[in-house]
């Protein structure tokens, strides 16, 4: 019990000393947001006076994170010291020190821009290595994957479809960056690998540029093009680029697959490469898979056999395909069947999930139960693809939970007359979920319940 008391008066002292030095929460903001500075200064107004704001997460002590609380926590004192020349009286300081608290947040600002160069050079001499590393393998052939959203789906698919055949190697689905790929390179890639299988995601036009510079893909492939990430960049056409940059910056004999649907986008782009639309249907994908499933199960079935994997294996292979969890994923959680689709935040796969958990639903005799905290990154067409959102959950579910995020408001407007049960978060909802929907009774769709930035 002595235990238990002591644990709960230092959380209390831990809040209270964050409440008054700020630092953590804004580095988590920052960390969040991957240090960029842009989308930083959008949280500010929002978040400048809150306190003590990780709750579905925790910010994580990287040496980048370190270095910029050393440096923001030197800027404090040295402001406040710099004050304090102009007069030592007690309310004076006073003032100083209220002044220099409230200032945290443009500290951490100001040590990211100030940092930034240096982790920039620092991260090249990573990624230049591991350039080299992957240059050195003359048997190795590499593969990109880039897409607003099934670039998890699709690598693990593919990733199936081809180790029984080829001494294959992928990276786990959240190192997609190019200083996160670089650095999983120098540690994990084997001599003796065949086949590197890699996800690219670009949170800024140039980011899956750099990556390419790294890995010099033998093919690319383009998922999809959709509104994932839009808040980040300018307008739907420099996001498109972004995403094009896959077949734009890799080798000029690179083979370059997509769908067919997008022929008249990418086609424009890919150059003297060697083109590969794909219709994506196929009448040997496993039944169970939903729509953007199946999608993604096409392009990974053309990369394969373009690899020169038998057909025999691949029908081998198809047999025990596994699906990445989190992601139109059916498992059981709590006592309920659920088909988790909580990382995925994108309005074209809200919709594959919402039609899957649809008939997951009816084949079980069960009602359909959604929830959901609405779609982020949206940019200006925010409050539209909420709305839109909510209508597709009215047409689909027998009841639906809305979680308090910033976007509840805009979901809510696009349900004129569905059942409706509104709750502060994820975790207040399981509290009264038992009760309320028996498992016996109701299939739910779990979408993302997103980060402490959209509470």
């Amino acid at each position: 019990m002595h235990h238990t008391f002591s644990m709960g008066l230092s959380k209390i002292s831990l809040k209270l000393i964050n409440t008054i030095l700020p630092f953590r929460d804004f580095l988590y903001i920052l960390q969040l947001e991957e240090y960029h500075p842009g989308r930083y200064i959008q949280w500010l107004p929002k978040f400048f006076f809150r306190r003590n704001i990780e709750k579905r997460e925790r910010l994580v002590f990287t040496g980048r994170a370190l270095i910029t609380l050393i440096f923001s926590i030197i800027l404090t004192l040295g402001f406040f010291f710099i004050l304090s020349l102009f007069s030592h009286s007690p309310f004076a300081l006073l003032a100083f020190a209220v002044a220099s608290l409230l200032l945290i947040p443009l500290f951490v600002l100001a040590t990211n821009t100030l940092v930034a160069p240096l982790v920039y050079v620092a991260s090249e001499k990573e990624i230049l290595k591991a350039a080299q590393k992957v240059r050195s393998l003359p048997n190795l052939k590499v593969i990109a994957i880039a897409g607003s959203h099934g670039k998890t789906t699709t690598r693990a698919l593919l990733y199936q479809l081809t180790k029984l055949q080829l001494n294959t190697q992928t990276l786990p689905g959240n190192i997609n960056t190019p200083l996160g790929i670089a650095r999983w390179v120098q540690k994990e890639l084997k001599p003796e690998t065949e086949l590197l299988i890699a996800e690219v995601d670009g949170y800024w036009q140039g980011e899956i540029a750099r990556s390419l510079t790294l890995l010099q893909p033998d093919m690319s492939i383009l998922v999809s093009i959709g509104t994932q990430h839009l808040a980040r960049f300018p307008n739907d056409e420099a996001l498109r680029t972004s995403l094009l940059e896959v077949f734009t910056h890799t080798k000029d004999d690179a083979v370059c697959i997509y769908p067919a649907s997008l022929s008249s986008v990418v086609e424009p782009h890919i150059g003297e490469r060697k083109k590969h639309p794909v219709t994506t249907t196929n009448t040997n994908t496993p039944t169970d898979f939903s729509e953007a499933q199946q999608h993604d199960y096409a392009l990974a079935v053309v990369a394969a056999k373009l690899l020169g994997v038998n057909e025999r294996t691949i029908a081998a292979a198809t047999t025990r395909l596994e699906l990445p969890e989190r992601r139109q994923h059916v498992t059981s959680m709590r006592g309920y069947d659920v088909l988790d689709d909580s990382y995925n935040i994108s309005f074209e796969t809200a919709l594959s999930g919402i039609e899957a958990a649809r008939r997951y639903a009816d084949q079980n005799k069960k009602r359909l139960l959604i929830v959901t905290a609405g779609i982020p990154e949206a940019g200006e067409k925010s409050a539209e693809m909420n709305q839109k959102l909510g209508e597709l959950l009215e047409s689909h579910a027998n009841h639906i939970v809305i979680l308090g995020s910033d976007f509840q408001n805009s979901v809510r407007l696009g349900i004129e007359s569905g059942d409706i049960t509104e709750v502060k978060d994820l975790k207040t909802f399981w509290s009264i979920a038992e009760k309320k929907f028996p498992p016996s009774k109701w299939f739910i769709l779990l979408q993302p319940e997103l980060t402490d930035l959209y509470y």
